[in-house]
């Protein structure tokens, strides 16, 4: 799911955006901007929620704990279902929702703004 598909979905926060377009994926909400995934009937810790490669694991504490991520820092979402999902470890047996940010914008100087006082050798 990218970008375009989570800003045409109006959700109060990124789990219920994904469960509302995404097949298999539902949300439990206990509050205006609490969500947990639930994939296939299966979720809490069964569930793992990673963002940018690190466990999102704040979720698991309580019912009035949710993602604690920002919905506008995410660049697109991945989904992994059925056994696919046991290759990231034992907790995430119903499966993984990889929440994947947008890259770090980085300008680039050009050599002139590194060396001013260089030009180069006449031949």
């Amino acid at each position: 799911m990218d970008r375009i598909n989570i800003d045409q979905n109006l959700s109060t926060n990124i789990i219920d955006a994904i469960a509302k377009t995404l097949p298999g994926i539902s949300a439990v909400t206990t509050g205006p901007n609490i969500s947990k995934p639930f994939i296939r009937g299966l979720g809490f810790n069964r569930v793992l929620t990673l963002y940018d490669g690190v466990r999102q694991e704040g979720q698991q504490w309580g019912d009035e704990h949710g993602i604690e991520v920002d919905g506008y820092g995410v660049a697109k979402i991945e989904v992994v279902k059925g056994p696919a999902s046991l290759s990231y470890g034992s907790d995430a047996l119903a499966g993984v929702v990889n929440l994947i940010p947008f890259p770090p914008y980085r300008r680039v100087p050009s050599a002139e703004a590194l060396l001013p006082n260089t030009r180069p050798m006449p031949v």
